[in-house]
C-alpha cells in the first residue's frame, strides 16, 4: 500500500486509519493539533481540534472523525481544491483557479487578510475583482454615449498574474435615464444619475457605475437638503446655497446669523452635499470632502470638536493629510460617512451606538475605516446610508450590511442587540441572506431596502404602518 504525500507538523495519532478508510486521500497536511486533507476529485476534509475555527465552520468543537470542509457553516462545501495546508492554529485551502483561502487563528496576521483578526469563516485573500476606468462618469449632453472597457484584476493568486478578460454582461437600473448595449456602450437618455451593473460571464463577479448626466458647462445634478430648521441647496454649476437657521454655522456663510433668503456658500466644484441636524458635507469634483457647521463630536473631522462657520477640508485616516477620492457623503445625528473610490467606508464622530462600525461606542475627531462582524476592513461598498444613529451600506455582491441602533430590530439581522460593526441582513422572515440590494434607506427605528427587482423589504418599528405590510407589528 503506498501512503499519500503527507505534511507533518505534530502529533496527528491514528491518522493513518482514518485515511485509509476515507480511500481516496492523496495528500495531508498536520497542525499541532488537527488535520486537513485533500482528496483525488478535490474535495477537502478536516478533523482534530477546532479550538480557533481553524475549519472555517464558526463552531470550537473538537472533530472526532473527518468532515467536509464548507465555505462557512452554512454554505456550499469546498470543490475544485489544489493544494491545503495546516498551520499551527489555522489553515490554508488552494483552489483549481489559484485563488488562496484560509481560516483560524491570525494573532501574527498569518491569514494574510491585512488585519490580525481571527477567522471563523474562509475568507479568500486572492480578491478577484471587475475594474473599470472610473466608477463614476459624466455625460454632459441627451444622446452622448461613453463606452465601458472592464477588466479582470486577479489579486493574490497562485497561477495567474493575469486573466482572460473574458465577455461581460451589462444592465441598466435606471433605463429611463441612461441605456447600456451588450457591448458596454452607455447613451444618455435624460439628465439624472444611473446605476450600470457589470457582470463577467465567467466569474460572475459584479461592479456598479454610477452615470452622471448633466447639462454642458454644468459639474452637479442639483439637490435640496434639509437640516433642523435650515436647508442647503446644490446647484448644477456645482455652488451651493444656503438659509435658515444658523446658530452652529451650518449655513457655511461666515456667521452664525439666521438667513432669510438662499445666501451662496463660498464654495465651488461641489458635486455632493448631506446635512446632519447641524453640520453640513460638500464633496467637491476633486474628490475631497469639505464641512461646517456643529463640531461638538467631532463629526467635521478635523481633529477637535471646534464649530466652524465656513466649509474646512475634512482630514484622512491619518490625520496630517485631506482626505481624497471620496465619491458619496452620507450624514447621520453629529456623525459622518465618506465612501471611497476603492470601495472603503470612511466614519467619524459620535458613535454612542456603534454607528462608526469600529467594535466600540468611543467617538473619533478623524475618519476612521469601517469593518465588517468578522473584523475584516470593507473594501467593496457601492452605496452607503446615515440617517440618525443607524448606517446602512451595500457591498459589490449585493448584500445589505448595517451598524449603530437596534432596538426595533431595525437592523434586520432577528436581533434588537446595537451593531458596533458592520452586520449582514438577513433574508426575508430571516432566511438566508439578502441579496441583490439596489437602494436602502433608514431610520432609528424603520429600515427599508429595494432590490434590483423593484421589490422593497422593511424591518423594524411599525407603530405608524411605516412597514407597509398592513399591520402594526413590530418586524
Amino acid at each position: 500500500t503506498s501512503f499519500p504525500k503527507t505534511d507533518w507538523m505534530g502529533d496527528c495519532g491514528e491518522t493513518w486509519t482514518l485515511l485509509h478508510q476515507r480511500g481516496n486521500i492523496e495528500y495531508v497536511s498536520c497542525g499541532s493539533k488537527h488535520v486537513i486533507a485533500k482528496t483525488n476529485d478535490g474535495k477537502v476534509f478536516a478533523w482534530g481540534s477546532d479550538n480557533n475555527y481553524q475549519f472555517g465552520d464558526e463552531d470550537t468543537s473538537n472533530k472526532l472523525n473527518p468532515v467536509q470542509v464548507k465555505y462557512s457553516k452554512t454554505a456550499d462545501l469546498f470543490e475544485d481544491v489544489l493544494e491545503v495546508s495546516a498551520g499551527d492554529t489555522h489553515s490554508v485551502i488552494v483552489k483549481d483557479d489559484g485563488t488562496v483561502w484560509e481560516a483560524g487563528k491570525n494573532n501574527y496576521g498569518q491569514i494574510g487578510d491585512g488585519t490580525t483578526s481571527n477567522r471563523k469563516e474562509w475568507v479568500c485573500i486572492s480578491n478577484i475583482k471587475i475594474k473599470v476606468p472610473e466608477n463614476e462618469i459624466t455625460i454632459h449632453k441627451i444622446g452622448g454615449t461613453y463606452e465601458l472597457k472592464p477588466e479582470l484584476s486577479v489579486g493574490f493568486n497562485l497561477l495567474y498574474d493575469s486573466m482572460s478578460n473574458g465577455q461581460y454582461s451589462y444592465e441598466s437600473k435606471n433605463e429611463n435615464i441612461a441605456k447600456v448595449d451588450e457591448k458596454g456602450l452607455i447613451t444618455a437618455v435624460r439628465y439624472g444619475n444611473a446605476r450600470i451593473e457589470v457582470t463577467n460571464d465567467e466569474t460572475g463577479d459584479t461592479a456598479t457605475v454610477v452615470v452622471k448626466i448633466v447639462r454642458k458647462g454644468n459639474i452637479a445634478n442639483p439637490k435640496i437638503k434639509s437640516g433642523i430648521d435650515f436647508t442647503v441647496a446644490l446647484k448644477a454649476d456645482g455652488t451651493v446655497w444656503s438659509w435658515g437657521y444658523n446658530a452652529y454655522g451650518n449655513l457655511g456663510v461666515g456667521d452664525t446669523a439666521r438667513k432669510l433668503e438662499p445666501t451662496k456658500i463660498d464654495i465651488d466644484n461641489v458635486v455632493d452635499i448631506a446635512c446632519g441636524n447641524n453640520h453640513v458635507l460638500f464633496l467637491k469634483e476633486d474628490g475631497t470632502v469639505w464641512a461646517t457647521g456643529l463640531n461638538t463630536n467631532g463629526q467635521l473631522g478635523i481633529n477637535n470638536r471646534t464649530n466652524t462657520t465656513i466649509p474646512v477640508k475634512v482630514l484622512d485616516e491619518g490625520g496630517k493629510n485631506n482626505i481624497s477620492n471620496i465619491i458619496k457623503v452620507s450624514v447621520g445625528v453629529n456623525y459622518t460617512l465618506m465612501l471611497s473610490e476603492d470601495g472603503k467606508i470612511y466614519s467619524v464622530g459620535y458613535n454612542g451606538y456603534g454607528q462608526l462600525a469600529q467594535g466600540d461606542t468611543t467617538r473619533r475627531l478623524i475618519p476612521v475605516v469601517a469593518k465588517d462582524a468578522t473584523g475584516n476592513i470593507i473594501e467593496d461598498a457601492t452605496d452607503i446610508n446615515a440617517r440618525q444613529y443607524v448606517t446602512s451600506i451595500i457591498r459589490e455582491d449585493g448584500s445589505t450590511w448595517t451598524s449603530g441602533y437596534n432596538e426595533y430590530g431595525n437592523a434586520g439581522n432577528n436581533t434588537n442587540v446595537n451593531n458596533k460593526l458592520y452586520t449582514k441582513v438577513l433574508g426575508e422572515y430571516g432566511n438566508g441572506e439578502f441579496e441583490n440590494s439596489l437602494l436602502t434607506g433608514n431610520t432609528n427605528n424603520t429600515m427599508a431596502i429595494a432590490d434590483k427587482l423593484g421589490r422593497v423589504y422593511t424591518a423594524g418599528y411599525n407603530g405608524y404602518g411605516q412597514l407597509g405590510d398592513g399591520t402594526l407589528d413590530t418586524s
